[in-house]
């Protein structure tokens, strides 16, 4: 079985990734560019056939390699090799050294891992955190520590806990080509009663959460809560896209205005039932900031709608579940969220004596 490895001389106006799903996305970037011959690579390739021969050059018992004979020469941004599956694991530490010594990545993508030649490496001991990630988190961390907000343990989050679960902030960054960084703040928010109020309903026994934050959180995305601020480095997905470090120190001031005036507000509400449900719940609820149409429609994950209407009584409770199930109808039957969130429903709906939609 053939084992694929790429080496690359990342772009010098890209962070390196910081997780092996960026790493991975900057790869099918790389892949589709052909900046001509690099120097480099071609002089990597000398290295290890000196120390691994290249196909044809020896025993075949004995050959690392599933193909070749390598060369370097192309105008790929991207050197694959492929090596043998059986032998792949005589041959990977020099391929990683060698091509850290000459300033080169490497990505194992069969056990997604990345290795850089600062020494770092994501995928085994989680997320990388880049140069780039660490200026935003820098700017942010005094104004967020005034609200309670601290550090996470995936160090892209800043946490506060309450009484009643936790709010979050995640920072992600993503390298794009033409060369530029795109970045986003996550709203994250989890509130334990709604999940221990669902899991009552649908498996019969309350889950215990302990300490997790990350328990059944919901996230905001940045198109759902930045609104149409005009500013030059936001695009039309409500990304910030800078091109390099001097850009992105010009959009921090702008980026923690949004963060005092629009976000931290809008996380505050999400501290108790009430504000839970006036931002979850507005009167279309496609309007709500944490309404995201991922795979589906976005009503999958209705449950939290209903149970928040449900706590609180919001009046409009009966036009939630109609909203909902409208919204879910011809959605598969297989899925467990769809199951949850009809479960959720008809639980409301015995509760309030209301045996169909109005």
């Amino acid at each position: 079985m053939s084992y694929i490895v790429a080496i690359w001389e990342q772009p010098r106006t890209l962070p390196l990734p910081g997780d092996p799903a960026s790493a991975s996305a900057l790869m099918e970037m790389l892949y589709r560019v052909h900046p001509g011959p690099n120097a480099l690579l071609m002089e990597y390739v000398a290295r290890i056939t000196a120390r691994f021969p290249n196909l044809g050059e020896c025993d075949d018992a004995e050959c690392v390699w599933s193909d070749g004979p390598l060369s370097g020469d192309g105008d790929e941004a991207v050197l694959n090799l492929g090596l043998q599956g059986d032998k792949c694991h005589r041959a990977m530490p020099f391929l990683v050294e060698t091509a850290r010594a000459l300033g080169l990545s490497v990505f194992d993508a069969q056990e997604g891992k990345a290795f850089f030649p600062d020494g770092s490496s994501v995928g085994e001991s989680g997320p990388r955190v880049t140069d780039f990630e660490t200026t935003v988190l820098d700017a942010l961390t005094p104004l967020l520590a005034a609200h309670g907000y601290a550090r996470g343990p995936h160090k892209v989050q800043f946490i506060r806990k309450h009484a009643d679960g936790w709010l979050g902030v995640t920072l992600r960054v993503d390298a794009c080509w033409p060369p530029r960084f795109e970045f986003y703040l996550r709203p994250e928010v989890t509130y334990l009663p709604l999940h221990v109020q669902r899991t009552t309903i649908v498996y019969g026994t309350p889950q215990a959460y302990g300490e997790n934050y990350s328990r059944g959180a919901e996230h905001a995305y940045p198109q759902r809560w930045t609104g149409e601020a005009a500013w030059p480095w936001i695009n039309k997905n409500r990304l910030f896209t800078v091109r390099s470090m001097s850009e992105l120190r010009l959009t921090l001031p702008f980026l923690l205005r949004q963060v005092e005036t629009t976000l931290l507000p809008l996380l505050e509400q999400c501290t108790h039932p009430a504000g839970l449900d006036a931002v979850f719940n507005p009167p279309n609820l496609r309007d709500s900031p944490f309404f995201l149409q991922d795979d589906f429609n976005g009503y999958e994950r209705g449950s939290r709608n209903v149970l928040l209407g449900h706590m609180v009584d919001n009046p409009r409770l009966r036009a939630i579940c109609d909203e909902v199930e409208r919204g879910m109808a011809g959605l598969p039957e297989w899925s467990s969220t769809f199951h949850d969130t009809r479960q959720c429903i008809k639980y409301v709906r015995a509760q309030r004596g209301w045996d169909t939609p109005s």
